[in-house]
């Protein structure tokens, strides 16, 4: 098992305290508190990426139901713990500095694919109204949701992350390859490629997405993907009318289930970063 150092930014376990369906952490890509939502608690997923930390050889409740009103009064409690600053003082964050003990985002990610879930729509409805109300009171969080790109086809799906996108947020959508071949042996999964491809050119047509994109190496020191790919197809994507407003490039930064990756260094994802803005003109911003 690949093994990192602890810090604030490594503590992403999904269970906290006697929570069933939400888990606060501190996150480098929000820049603060963000409040995650686990809807698949049998850790249910379409990937099989081979740096995620889920872990599941572990026993999980075997059931897809969400109780909606025990999650919208865990996701109330901890937004009130944090704005009032209580929720700061508990050992998960230790070592937070200021600047990051303040709360960003409710966002959709857990233990599988957020979208494959049946309450994803009522659980993203409520998400919504939350931050809406908290937006009247000049309290500015985003609701987003961290997705494989699988379903931004679907109509319900793509409405909903289309008023997130209004309210400042919306989904962060990975592509951690620049080929077939890099992504298969990434994301482990039946869903071709290119499908993914195409979802992500016909959402972003309309609405502009946030775009996540893992660095990392092999055990016999190949990157995860190929510069020049990469470069090759986000500027298909570009040509195809998609919008990528940012891309989030980072690397491992908790444990894996296999040692046969490692993180990328700070000076790779640096050179990485440099080359695709200026071959794409896509802004980058590096995450270690």
């Amino acid at each position: 098992m690949n093994m990192v150092k602890d810090s604030v930014f490594t503590r992403h376990e999904r269970t906290f305290e006697n929570y069933e369906y939400t888990y606060p952490v501190i996150s480098r890509r929000a820049k603060g508190l963000s409040i995650g939502i686990n809807l698949s608690r049998i850790k249910e997923c379409n990937f099989a990426c081979v740096y995620c930390q889920v872990d599941r050889t572990i026993k999980t409740p075997q059931t897809r139901k969400i109780n909606l009103e025990k999650l919208k009064s865990e996701i109330l409690f901890l937004l009130e713990s944090a704005l009032s600053g209580e929720l700061f003082s508990h050992p998960r964050f230790a070592g937070a500095t200021k600047e990051y003990q303040v709360v960003k985002d409710i966002s959709f990610s857990g233990d599988g694919e957020p979208t494959m879930s049946s309450y994803f729509e009522k659980a993203a409805e409520m998400v919504i109204g939350i931050v809406e109300e908290c937006q009247s009171r000049n309290i500015f969080i985003k609701p987003t949701v961290i997705t494989n790109g699988y379903n931004l086809q679907n109509p319900q799906v793509s409405e909903i992350l289309k008023k997130m996108d209004v309210l400042g947020g919306g989904p962060w959508v990975k592509l951690d390859a620049g080929t077939e071949e890099e992504y298969q042996k990434v994301a482990c999964t039946n869903l071709k490629y290119k499908m993914i491809l195409d979802n992500i050119i016909t959402f972003s047509s309309t609405t502009p997405i946030l775009m996540q994109t893992i660095l990392f190496h092999w055990s016999d020191g190949k990157p995860s993907f190929e510069l020049e790919p990469m470069i090759e197809q986000l500027l298909s994507l570009k040509d195809k009318g998609a919008n990528i407003k940012q891309i989030q490039l980072y690397t491992i930064a908790r444990k894996t289930p296999t040692d046969d990756i490692h993180a990328a260094t700070e000076s790779t994802l640096e050179n990485y970063r440099n080359v695709i803005q200026k071959k794409t003109n896509i802004p980058v911003n590096i995450y270690v």
